[in-house]
C-alpha cells in the first residue's frame, strides 16, 4: 500500500526523477549480455524486489545494475559443474532442469547456474542417489536393490522442491546397506 501512495518511493523512483536510470539495452551491452539474456536475468533478479508499480519498467537503477553485475560474475559454468559432479548433460537435464529444481542461465550461448543452485546440486549429488546409482554402490542388480526397498532396508525419500518423477535414496543408507551386505559375506570363525 505504501508503495502505491508515494510514486518516488525507493531507489527506482529517485533515479527515475533524476534521469539516472540505465536502459536494459545499455546494461546488457556493458555486461556483455544479449538483450534476451539480460531480460531473463533482470526478470529473475531485479523485478521481484521492486515496488509493484515499477516492475514493468525495463530500466535499472545504478544499484540494480551492480546487483546484476555481481550476479553474472558469480555464475558457475554448467560444463565445469558437470565435470565436478560426474554426471552427463542429458542426465542433469532429466534430473534437475525438467523438474525445475534449478534454473539455467544461457549467456552468449554458454550455460550457467547461480552459485546457490550449484551448491544445491553439489549437496544433492553428495547425499542422494537414484536407483541406478544405488545398484553401482551396492555392486548388485536393480532387482536386489528393489528387494531391499520392499524389505524396508532402504527407503525412498522425497526432497522438498525436487519434482523428479523417481524418488531418491540417501547415499548414507545405501552405504550402510552395502556394509551390512559385506559383513554378512565374511565367513565366521
Amino acid at each position: 500500500m505504501k508503495d502505491s501512495i508515494n510514486s518516488i518511493q525507493g531507489s527506482f523512483g529517485f533515479h527515475s526523477k533524476r534521469g539516472s536510470l540505465i536502459t536494459q539495452a545499455t546494461a546488457a551491452l556493458h555486461l556483455g549480455l544479449s538483450w534476451a539474456d539480460a531480460a531473463k536475468i533482470f526478470s529473475l533478479i531485479i523485478r521481484p524486489s521492486r515496488p509493484k508499480h515499477y516492475r514493468h519498467r525495463n530500466e535499472l537503477t545504478p544499484e540494480e545494475f551492480i546487483r546484476v553485475e555481481e550476479f553474472t560474475q558469480s555464475l558457475i559454468s554448467l560444463p565445469q559443474l558437470l565435470e565436478q559432479i560426474h554426471i552427463s548433460l542429458h542426465a542433469f537435464v532429466l534430473r534437475f532442469i525438467g523438474p525445475e529444481y534449478v534454473t539455467i542461465f544461457t549467456i552468449n550461448s554458454e550455460k550457467y547456474l547461480s552459485n546457490s543452485d550449484a551448491q544445491k546440486i553439489r549437496h544433492f549429488m553428495k547425499n542422494y542417489c537414484n536407483l541406478k546409482e544405488a545398484t553401482r554402490i551396492l555392486s548388485t542388480s536393480t532387482g536386489a536393490v528393489e528387494s531391499l526397498i520392499r524389505k524396508g532396508a532402504l527407503n525412498f525419500i522425497r526432497i522438498p522442491g525436487y519434482h523428479y518423477r523417481y524418488p531418491v535414496l540417501k547415499i548414507s543408507e545405501v552405504k550402510a546397506a552395502h556394509e551390512l551386505k559385506m559383513a554378512s559375506r565374511k565367513p565366521s570363525k
